[in-house]
């Protein structure tokens, strides 16, 4: 039961955001915090210089751990290999952090890159007409003026033929045998 008096179902409410909130009603949800890409890029770095210096540590300490076995010294082989072990454990977690950051920024660049281009306020508007009937209209007078282009293109290819008629017949009756099939070479 509620402190208002609510009665539920169950006895209390399986809300996440209610339970969560039980101790304290008046904070809200604390949420995760969002990374601009400028601190995104200075954590890549951060983290990419971490995993050098964890992975020169690693170096020298194999290079320990090379003089101590030739010394016969294994109890200090033991320290060496724990301290090793832990480095490795370290860079496998900055790696983790890095592919995460990767990821994030990965997703940034593709979200910006997919992302609407604003229009600039140079250009000019296109007019809208509220009259279905004007806009009919304007699509009758594009189809008439491709009409008439197409009408001109024929008349100026039939002119052309007409030129090359008159020049050359031997022309039109190599065109016409071609047409009939019954070539002999």
């Amino acid at each position: 039961m509620k402190a208002d008096g609510y009665a539920y179902k169950k006895g209390f409410s399986r809300s996440v955001s209610s339970s969560s909130n039980t101790s304290s009603e008046d904070e809200p949800p604390v949420k995760r915090a969002k990374l601009s890409t400028d601190e995104r890029h200075a954590e890549i770095e951060t983290i990419s210089e971490l995993i050098t210096t964890t992975e020169d540590s690693i170096k020298t300490r194999r290079l320990q751990l090379n003089k101590a076995k030739t010394v016969n010294n294994f109890s200090q082989c033991a320290e060496i290999s724990d301290k090793i072990r832990k480095l490795l454990t370290e860079k496998n977690d900055y790696r983790k952090q890095l592919v995460a950051l990767q990821k994030r920024e990965a997703k940034s660049a593709w979200y910006l890159h997919r992302k609407p281009k604003k229009v600039s306020s140079d250009c000019p508007k296109p007019k809208m007409k509220s009259d279905n009937n004007s806009n009919s209209g304007d699509i009758r007078k594009v189809f008439q003026t491709e009409r008439e282009l197409s009408q001109a293109e024929q008349s100026g290819k039939e002119r052309d033929e007409l030129k090359s008629d008159s020049s050359s017949q031997d022309t039109l009756i190599l065109d016409s045998s071609s047409s009939d099939g019954n070539q002999d070479f």
